[in-house]
């Protein structure tokens, strides 16, 4: 008899109903309390509040108002007399560089700005849906569980061990109908 070093892995198995009621489970608790969805949609922001990005973005607007008025009294200088055309051009160089640097840094903030305002209205979409849907959660039939199902769940996953990981997908605004 010829062993070809080959063994023989331990499967665990789950009863699919065993696995549908622990989806259900939790994502009937995920629906029944909204707070774990906008904590979600919070993570996704990398803690960023309005208020914080609000207050970078003054700050870089003061910051790029001064840049150009110091361009401005460059100019100014030059025209003046005070200073030579080259003089005006070696400073004007590294203004430039400047204004480029605090003009990009504003546009990257405002941009985040945009983000967190997006994921904002969506988290209060999401969360009108879902107290929408909570009502009478306990109620549903199996087909209308599984409707449910279908519309959050975006992944059930099994590792090794029999651990159950769930990733549930928000439903975008389109698909969300509030009454």
């Amino acid at each position: 008899m010829h062993s070809h070093g080959l063994k023989c892995r331990k499967h665990p198995f789950l009863r699919a109903e065993r696995v549908e009621e622990l989806v259900w489970a939790e994502v009937s608790g995920v629906l029944k309390d909204p707070g774990t969805i906008l904590r979600g949609l919070q993570a996704q922001t990398g803690g960023e509040s309005a208020e914080g990005l609000a207050r970078e973005i003054a700050k870089a607007e003061r910051d790029l108002r001064a840049v150009q008025a110091e361009e401005d009294r460059a100019i100014r200088l030059h025209i003046s007399g005070k200073i030579t055309e080259a003089q005006l051009d070696r400073q004007r160089k590294f203004i430039i560089e400047r204004l480029e640097q605090a003009r990009g840094r504003l546009g990257s903030l405002k941009a985040q700005q945009h983000a967190v305002q997006e994921r904002a209205s969506l988290a209060e979409t999401v969360l009108a849906w879902a107290k929408e849907v909570q009502t009478g959660l306990d109620a549903l039939t199996p087909e209308e569980r599984q409707q449910v199902l279908r519309l959050v769940v975006d992944r059930v996953g099994i590792d090794q061990h029999g651990n159950v990981r769930i990733t549930l997908a928000i439903p975008a605004p389109e698909f969300v109908s509030v009454a």
